[in-house]
């Protein structure tokens, strides 16, 4: 399996190997990796005479969205809505269906899992059960 979108795909898979220290440490000064950040909580605000800044796990967002804000903004938060949801899109079946069935070689699995972005943010156990989601049965 080859190609230019295939390419183009791997090439993107190292934005977010890069993007904090592109984005936060050069633009704004801040380097979450010299915060320690709380695995089990999920989220942490880091700030600086710049700027705050809420780093969150996205695969908890639903769990932690209400207590992360209201640590962020300062402020109660009475009601949350999902709005923008793709399981109530027109496409979610498409997507759905291409999510479950996508796998990928183990090798590149754990090339993905093996950086300081997966180490600082997730535990061992989430590592495995993500690479477990997306490999190959033939892995």
């Amino acid at each position: 399996m080859d190609g230019p979108a295939i390419r183009r795909f791997i090439l993107s898979c190292n934005v977010p190997k890069i993007w904090f220290d592109w984005e936060l440490k050069n633009v704004l000064g801040i380097d979450v990796f010299k915060h320690d950040f709380n695995k089990k909580l999920g989220y942490q605000i880091i700030s600086n005479e710049i700027a705050d800044v809420l780093v969150f796990k996205f695969e908890n967002f639903k769990n932690i969205l209400k207590s992360c804000l209201e640590s962020f903004l300062h402020r109660e938060i009475n009601m949350l809505i999902g709005d923008n949801m793709s399981t109530n899109k027109s496409y979610w079946d498409v997507y759905n269906a291409v999510r479950v069935s996508l796998k990928f070689p183990s090798q590149f699995i754990n090339k993905m899992y093996n950086t300081k972005y997966v180490k600082h943010f997730y535990c061992r156990k989430e590592v495995e059960k993500f690479k477990m989601f997306w490999k190959t049965s033939s892995s």
